[in-house]
């Protein structure tokens, strides 16, 4: 008995201490929708399903049978959905389509491409270049859902063995993609290469690409508890360039980013290339960059980064000192990157350049050639993204 008082007694007087202790539910982080343009600048958008689709306005909802081809234009500010290029469906601001599995769009009724299952259509969309015509559509969906398509086009169909470069393609993808979230009026983000990440859709997602995506689900790349902007590019060259953050910084892309290894790119199709320019259009485009209307003989010289061994500027002199940037050349000459030289000839210009794209962050060549020699995805990463820790985010 007294061995059951003493018990009962020892219990009451813990319960006043024990409610003290609050025992608070994990924070659940539900994965993010992500709204993607996937096509802009069009007066006309025409939209189908192989399933039954419903169409959402301001205050209508309409089903719509399977297979049925609808456009969709703009009039008098609004947008109006068109069957049988007669029936007029409704007008609304914004107009939402959705269906059980995928939708078909395309500026034209022969060429359309699948997507997720929600489209949405908004005329007059804010965007970063000047656009002449006033519709924009935008897929809506998970964001792995979206991952799915964007690990497929960045990297392309690669090999069992390349596995862990796909599966770094995808932390990349992520991250890139959750540090632009909520940043822009209209979406999130665009669907090309050109501006963004490219995205076709569920008409170009490979299998290792969705396992790569599953089996870092959530996964991104922080630096100071924030999500990084993963910049990433097809092959550097042997070198990677400064990105606009701490952890974009230059790198020898070897082997402990050694000099004396060989890049992990250099197998890479685009790691050397040439192009020969005739001398009249060389110096013709150098002095329309630089804004002079008269022409005269040039010998531009390059300003060149010693760390990253890319062209910063072209300057020459005339009754002044002028300078036109490396990037605006190389997008007039459509050239591969900005980690070149050149060489004036008897009748031509010929640049001898490495690489291909921006040459920030991650080198896609180069981490396919880790993968191959069994480097862990997280590996590869550290090697391209300076003081990152990984972290799941939902």
């Amino acid at each position: 008995m007294l061995k059951t008082y003493n018990f009962l007694l020892i219990v009451l007087l813990c319960l006043p201490i024990s409610c003290c202790f609050v025992v608070r539910p994990k924070k659940i982080i539900e994965e993010p929708t992500v709204a993607v343009a996937v096509l802009w600048d069009t007066d006309t958008i025409y939209i189908a399903s192989k399933n039954p689709l419903t169409i959402k306005s301001d205050d209508k909802v309409i089903n719509i049978l399977s297979n049925t081809i609808l456009s969709v234009i703009t009039r008098n500010d609004s947008i109006s959905v068109i069957k049988n290029k007669q029936s007029v469906l409704l007008n609304a601001t914004k107009v939402i389509f959705e269906s059980q599995d995928e939708i078909s769009i395309g500026s034209n009724s022969k060429s359309m491409v699948a997507y997720h299952n929600k489209i949405q259509v908004k005329n007059r969309v804010v965007h970063r270049f000047p656009v002449t015509h006033n519709l924009t559509a935008i897929n809506i969906l998970p964001i792995e859902e979206y991952l799915y398509g964007v690990v497929s086009c960045e990297i392309g169909e690669a090999e069992e063995n390349e596995f862990n470069a796909i599966k770094a393609q995808a932390v990349c993808a992520r991250g890139y993609t959750m540090s632009l979230l909520g940043k822009r009026k209209d979406f999130d983000i665009y669907g090309s290469y050109l501006y963004d990440q490219e995205y076709k859709g569920k008409s170009r997602e490979y299998p290792l690409a969705i396992k790569a995506v599953q089996e870092t689900h959530g996964e991104i790349m922080q630096y100071k508890n924030e999500p990084i902007l993963a910049q990433y590019h097809a092959c550097c060259g042997g070198r990677t360039t400064f990105g606009r953050y701490p952890y974009l910084q230059p790198i020898i892309d070897a082997p402990y980013h050694s000099k004396h290894k060989k890049p992990y790119c250099q197998d890479s199709p685009y790691y050397e290339w040439n192009v020969k320019i005739g001398h009249d259009s060389f110096e013709i485009t150098i002095i329309k960059l630089a804004g002079i209307s008269y022409k005269f003989h040039i010998n531009p010289k390059l300003n060149i980064n010693k760390n990253t061994k890319r062209v910063e500027y072209f300057k020459f002199k005339t009754d002044k000192e002028y300078k036109v940037s490396s990037e605006s050349f190389r997008k007039a000459f459509n050239l591969r990157s900005t980690f070149f030289t050149y060489k004036i000839r008897n009748d031509s210009v010929e640049i001898y350049g490495h690489g291909w794209g921006h040459g920030i962050g991650m080198c896609q060549y180069g981490a396919m050639t880790m993968a191959r020699q069994k480097i862990s995805y997280k590996n590869i990463l550290k090697h391209y993204y300076s003081n990152i820790k990984f972290f799941r985010d939902y």
